[in-house]
C-alpha cells in the first residue's frame, strides 16, 4: 500500500507540471471520495468480531476506554488512505502549477492548450493575454498611472480632452446641432478624457443635453474608474459596438485600435503565418506555417519576400459599424493611436513598469499591441458610403 501510494503521488506531480488543474481535480475526487466513504461507514453495521460490550461500535482504532469512546472502523481505517493520497496530490499539484520559474498562470494555460491542439495563431495569443476571463491583462488591473504600465496622453494633460471635445462639438453644430445624439468613446480608460471632453463642451449651448454618452470598455476595474469619473452623466456601457443606436455618432477612439489582435504574415512565394508555440518549458515562441497562395487584394507591389504583414480583422466590423451610423444618420469619428498609412513590418510589442517588454515572455503580465494600418481602417470606413451611394 504504501509503495502503491507513493508510486501514485509521484505520477500525480509529473501530469500536475503539464496540467495543474488536472491534477487538482483528480485530487478533490479521491479526497472526497474517501471522505464520503469514511462518513458513510459511521452509520454502517460493523463488523462483528471487532463488537464487545466495552466496544459496541467495533472500532479497530479506538482513542479511549470507556463503551463512547471515539474510534475507526475497519471500514473507516481502509478508506484513510484515499483521503491522504487526495490531499497529497492537491497540495502537489498546486506546488507543481507554482514551481515552473518564469511561466505566469496564462502562460500555463496556453500551454496546455497548444500541447492539446497545436500552434496558435498571434491573434489568439494577444487576445488570450488581453482579454481571458480569468487571467487576462486588463480583466483584474488598472493597467494606467505611475503604479501601472503605461501612461495615455489624457492621464498627462486635460488639454486633450478638451481640444477633442471642442472638435467634436463644433461638428456637431455644423450638421445642425442633432437631438438627440449619440457621444461615445471605445476604450475609455478611466474615464479621463470623457471628463474633460464634458468639461470643455459644457459651454457649448445644447450639446450636454442634446448627448447620450456610451462607452464600449471590456474591463471591469476600468468600468469603475469610469463610473466614479463620470458620476451623474447617465452612461450605458456596452460590450459590442453593435449596440450603439442608430441615431448621429460623434465618437472617439483614443489608442483603442493598437489593442486589438492582429495577425501576422510573411510575404513570400506563398503566404506565411506566424504562429505562436509552446515548447515542454511553457514559453511561448514564435514559428512560421504555410498559409497557401497570396490573395489578389493582398498584393502589394514593392514588399520584398520575409516582410512580415499585420492583418487586424477584429478592426473591420468596428469601423464599419461606425461608419453606417455616420453615413445614414450623420456625425463624426476622431480616431487617435500610433500607426501609418499602410504600415508593414514586425510591430507586435509589450510595454510593463513603463519599460518594453519582451510580448512572449510573460502572457497576461504585460500590455501588447501592435501598430494600426490606418490605410485598412479608411478601407473598411469606405465601404459603407459606398454601399449607401449605389
Amino acid at each position: 500500500m504504501k509503495g502503491w501510494c507513493w508510486r501514485s503521488v509521484a505520477v500525480a506531480r509529473h501530469k500536475a507540471r503539464r496540467a495543474e488543474g488536472a491534477g487538482q481535480m483528480v485530487g478533490l475526487f479521491l479526497a472526497g471520495y474517501g471522505a464520503a466513504r469514511m462518513f458513510v461507514e459511521g452509520f454502517r453495521q460493523a463488523d462483528a468480531p471487532f463488537i464487545t460490550p466495552d466496544n459496541p461500535f467495533g472500532h479497530v482504532i479506538r482513542f479511549g476506554t470507556n463503551a463512547e469512546a471515539w474510534g475507526l472502523t475497519m471500514g473507516q481505517l481502509l478508506s484513510l488512505p484515499m483521503l491522504i493520497l487526495g490531499l497529497l496530490i492537491i497540495v502537489v499539484a498546486r506546488a507543481a502549477g507554482r514551481a515552473t520559474p518564469g511561466v505566469s498562470p496564462l502562460g500555463r494555460v496556453l500551454a496546455r492548450q497548444i500541447a492539446a491542439g497545436g500552434p496558435i495563431t498571434v491573434a489568439d495569443y494577444m487576445a488570450a493575454c488581453l482579454t481571458h476571463p480569468e487571467h487576462g491583462y486588463y480583466v483584474g488591473r488598472d493597467p494606467l498611472g505611475k503604479a501601472g504600465d503605461f501612461t495615455t496622453a489624457p492621464e498627462i494633460s486635460q488639454m486633450f480632452g478638451e481640444l477633442i471635445g471642442l472638435a467634436l462639438a463644433q461638428a456637431w453644430i455644423d450638421q445642425g446641432r442633432p437631438d438627440p445624439f449619440t457621444l461615445a468613446e471605445l476604450g475609455p480608460g478611466r474615464g479621463t478624457l470623457m471628463a474633460d471632453l464634458g468639461r470643455a463642451t459644457a459651454t457649448v449651448p445644447g450639446f450636454r443635453a442634446a448627448a447620450r454618452l456610451w462607452l464600449l470598455e471590456a474591463s471591469p476595474v476600468l468600468k469603475a474608474r469610469q463610473g466614479k469619473m463620470l458620476p451623474g452623466s447617465a452612461a450605458t456601457w456596452i460590450a459590442q459596438i453593435d449596440a450603439l443606436p442608430q441615431q448621429p455618432l460623434f465618437l472617439i477612439a483614443n489608442e483603442f485600435f493598437d489593442a486589438l489582435p492582429v495577425r501576422q504574415f510573411q510575404r513570400g512565394p506563398r503566404l506565411a503565418r506566424t504562429d505562436g508555440d509552446a515548447g515542454r518549458t511553457g514559453r511561448a515562441g514564435l514559428r512560421a506555417r504555410p498559409a497557401g497562395p497570396v490573395p489578389a487584394r493582398r498584393r502589394r507591389p514593392g514588399v520584398p519576400d520575409g516582410t512580415v504583414i499585420e492583418r487586424r480583422a477584429a478592426a473591420d466590423p468596428i469601423v464599419t459599424a461606425v461608419a453606417e451610423r455616420i453615413a445614414r444618420h450623420g456625425g463624426a469619428a476622431l480616431i487617435v493611436d500610433y500607426g501609418a498609412w499602410g504600415g508593414i513590418g514586425d510591430t507586435l510589442q509589450a510595454v510593463k513598469d513603463h519599460q518594453p517588454a519582451d510580448p512572449l515572455a510573460e502572457p497576461g503580465q504585460a500590455d501588447l499591441t501592435a501598430h494600426v494600418d490606418f490605410a485598412a481602417l479608411a478601407a473598411a470606413a469606405d465601404r459603407p458610403a459606398r454601399r449607401l451611394h449605389r
